[in-house]
């Protein structure tokens, strides 16, 4: 119902601005007013509707429409590693890409060692040699860790002295 005002009271709101408020007033499906009951009177006579929440819990619902387009695009163009099942796998599907791309910059996301019956993860001439010498970023599928190729480490000059670059593994060529 367009329009339509509805001020709840006697509530215990979630709101990061106001710690201690009881009351709100929503116009047209928007929040237009938090505070505390005392304050609410003020806006009885606009409101259509007064529910009292008799001490519950309110919190704003949690919207999220937007995408991650970036991200969105890199893994539409990138190598999509989920379904590899071994470092031979993800080493064959960026070498594929690579061959297909003819060099550049390759973007892969969605390896899981966890899942692979041999949990070793390619090495850093692994990638380079199936890369064909391309910039190469592989992130893991929960985006804390990722493999990359010498050639993406010599573009970025300092990465040896970023925080979280580090080599696993003795003897590896720099798994990060």
């Amino acid at each position: 119902m367009s329009g339509s005002r509805t001020l709840i009271v006697n509530a215990i709101v979630h709101c990061r601005s106001d710690p201690f408020a009881t009351a709100l007033l929503i116009d047209d499906s928007v929040i237009a007013w938090v505070g505390d009951d005392a304050g609410a009177r003020v806006h009885y006579d606009l409101a259509d509707v007064i529910v009292d929440l008799d001490g519950r819990f309110v919190a704003p619902g949690f919207v999220d429409s937007h995408i991650h387009a970036t991200s969105t695009g890199l893994q539409i163009t990138g190598v999509d590693l989920t379904s590899a099942t071994s470092a031979a796998d993800v080493l064959s599907l960026v070498e594929e890409k690579a061959k297909a791309s003819r060099g550049g910059f390759l973007y892969g996301h969605g390896w899981d060692q966890t899942l692979w019956r041999d949990p070793q993860i390619p090495t850093r001439t692994e990638i380079d040699r199936a890369s064909w010498g391309s910039e190469v970023y592989l992130s893991r599928i929960d985006v804390h860790s990722a493999l990359v190729s010498s050639a993406l480490v010599a573009r970025v000059g300092d990465a040896r002295s970023l925080g979280g670059f580090r080599r696993c593994g003795a003897g590896d060529q720099g798994r990060t």
